[in-house]
């Protein structure tokens, strides 16, 4: 079973988290690590982290907009990829 647990927006990310957000996405693809970890004050902006069995496996950015909710990134550890992690966060 999964756990999405965001990141408070009083927080920081901490390396897990740039690991495996860097290693998932090109650097055309993703935003500075700063910015990122600035984007945390953002009401509008949600960070999640993906936990199975008490492990980070992954993560998932959202933008809550007036009329939607658009998922910027989705990742999952590529040692966690191919377990059906992805399909269950987005169900």
């Amino acid at each position: 079973m999964i756990q999405l647990i965001p990141v408070p927006h009083s927080n920081k990310l901490n390396k897990d988290f740039k690991q495996i957000y860097e290693e998932s996405f090109p650097p055309d693809e993703r935003r500075e690590w700063n910015q990122l970890s600035d984007l945390l004050s953002n009401p509008q902006f949600n960070f999640v982290g993906i936990y199975a069995e008490q492990r980070l496996i992954g993560l998932i950015s959202v933008w809550n907009l007036n009329k939607f909710s658009f998922i910027e990134h989705l990742a999952i550890r590529d040692s966690e990829r191919g377990k059906g992690f992805g399909s269950q966060v987005l169900q």
